[in-house]
């Protein structure tokens, strides 16, 4: 009777630190994943405030493009495009307006792997871990 509570309280005692094991892994896991969730918002956050920072640069550049326009006309200049300044600010507008477009495409893709990820963190979420399965053995 002695030797099979040994052999009962040894094997109680290897599947407990089989399931410590487990468990330590799927914290692991959880870390992990946790990790690069919160660097992917990290991203997220510095994509769309670079993306308020060019809208309103371009802003900026529209309004320099109206002023000179304005003095322009005032001043009696018909050949606002042939003046060097406002080619400036027109180009600097383009390069503006391609990294805006950039920026918009990084964030739908972004938006699209993560909502893609949410599913699959969905299905992990719901199903049983190694502590349930350990718990259920158990009984």
């Amino acid at each position: 009777m002695g030797e099979r509570i040994k052999e009962t309280a040894g094997e109680y005692l290897h599947d407990l630190r089989e399931a410590g094991g487990r468990v330590w892994e799927a914290t692991q896991h959880t870390v992990a994943s946790a990790g690069a969730r919160a660097a992917q918002y990290g991203k997220a956050v510095r994509q769309r405030l670079e993306l308020a920072s060019v809208d309103r640069r371009i802003e900026d550049g529209h309004r320099e493009l109206g002023r000179m326009a304005f003095a322009a006309r005032r001043g009696g200049q018909d050949e606002l495009f042939a003046r060097p300044e406002v080619a400036q600010v027109l180009a600097r507008l383009e390069g503006l307006d391609a990294r805006r477009e950039a920026l918009v495409e990084e964030i739908a893709s972004a938006r699209e792997t993560s909502s893609a990820g949410a599913a699959h963190s969905i299905d992990d979420a719901t199903s049983r871990g190694p502590v349930e399965e350990e718990e259920e053995r158990h009984l």
